[in-house]
């Protein structure tokens, strides 16, 4: 992955994190959460696109089709997990 597509990788998914963030709420702490999520997201999907031949949405060498789905759907993920947590049952730990 060439250099641009990196910090292209970056500032798409620091963009979604930050949307995810204010339509979900939070302090600062859950604003870097979210984009290091989201972009982690973004790198995973883009990269399991380009593994498996998925690919839609290409800006350059950049997969950012799949790679968006990827990072709303960690972002989901750490979502639901966040929120839902099963460990804690009745209000205890």
């Amino acid at each position: 992955m060439p250099f641009p597509s990196i910090v292209l990788s970056i500032l798409i998914g620091g963009l979604i994190g930050s949307l995810f963030h204010v339509f979900v709420g939070g302090g600062r702490t859950k604003l870097g959460l979210y984009i290091l999520i989201a972009c982690l997201g973004f790198f995973a999907g883009h990269f399991i696109g380009i593994w498996r031949g998925w690919l839609f949405g290409m800006i350059g060498a950049l997969d950012v089709g799949n790679a968006s789905l990827f990072s709303i759907l960690f972002l989901a993920a750490f979502y639901a997990w966040e929120k839902f947590d099963l460990t804690q049952k009745n209000g205890k730990v």
